[in-house]
């Protein structure tokens, strides 16, 4: 990814753009009710991509690094300020299609303007980064939040737990296509899938072995499309599998 210039200008939507022949910045400051926990949680639901957190200085930031149909995207949540109802944000995505062909530039720049409108889609824009009026207390015991999370999310085998739980708690896995879908969920004895529309098979699993072995191959295209063409991490392969959850059914 290359360093974007100064030479930023605001979009109507409040959204800072660097654009280049070649690639594109684009930051945009926005406050949010859910607290950063959340708030990754959804972005990595929405993006497919795991957001790795950690601290530069006293701030908490969160990366992920992705491909999409070729061009090279680094997003940035910063976290900047947090009150008693809501936190202050900053997302930044800096994409890259220097090593794509010429022709293929405009599309890219359009492709990536849409991505980033789907990703920030219902934020609400601020004009500035760090609010003093913020609480470092409150920022703090958030920040603390994640880095605990993080810990929780790099055991595979307690995220594997975490997803067996919640599906026996109602929780369920639910994929839709043009021919039909899928539901994933636990019928009170055993793991089921149900194949719906075109296809009704319906599918039980006997043990907790085969299920997650094949919950891992059911998901493994959608957690694995963003890195492409190199393999997925295991542990964000789960941690991806764990967004797909639906916690109520």
């Amino acid at each position: 990814m290359t360093t974007p210039t100064d030479s930023f200008h605001p979009d109507p939507d409040r959204t800072f753009v660097d654009a280049r022949s070649d690639g594109s910045f684009r930051r945009l400051h926005f406050r949010d009710h859910r607290a950063p926990v959340e708030l990754i949680a959804h972005l990595e639901r929405l993006l497919m991509a795991v957001l790795h957190a950690s601290m530069v200085e006293d701030r908490l930031v969160a990366r992920a690094r992705m491909r999409i149909t070729g061009a090279h995207h680094e997003v940035r949540l910063h976290h900047d300020a947090a009150w008693s109802g809501e936190d202050g944000y900053r997302l930044e995505v800096d994409s890259s299609w220097a090593h794509l062909p010429q022709s293929s530039h405009e599309y890219f720049q359009n492709n990536t303007r849409s991505w980033f409108e789907l990703w920030t889609h219902g934020f609400l824009p601020t004009c500035s980064t760090v609010d003093p009026d913020g609480s470092p207390e409150i920022r703090q015991h958030r920040i603390h939040a994640v880095l605990a999370r993080e810990l929780q999310l790099d055991d595979i085998a307690g995220v594997q737990h975490e997803i067996l739980r919640s599906l026996r708690h109602g929780g369920s896995f639910i994929t839709s296509h043009s021919e039909g879908g899928t539901r994933i969920r636990w019928n009170g004895l055993r793991f089921v899938r149900t194949d719906f529309g075109e296809s009704g098979t319906i599918t039980e699993f006997n043990g907790t072995a085969a299920f997650l072995e094949f919950l891992r191959r059911f998901f493994h295209q959608e957690v694995s499309r963003h890195c492409h063409p190199d393999p997925v991490p295991e542990t964000d392969a789960w941690r991806l599998i764990l967004r797909k959850l639906h916690a109520n059914g």
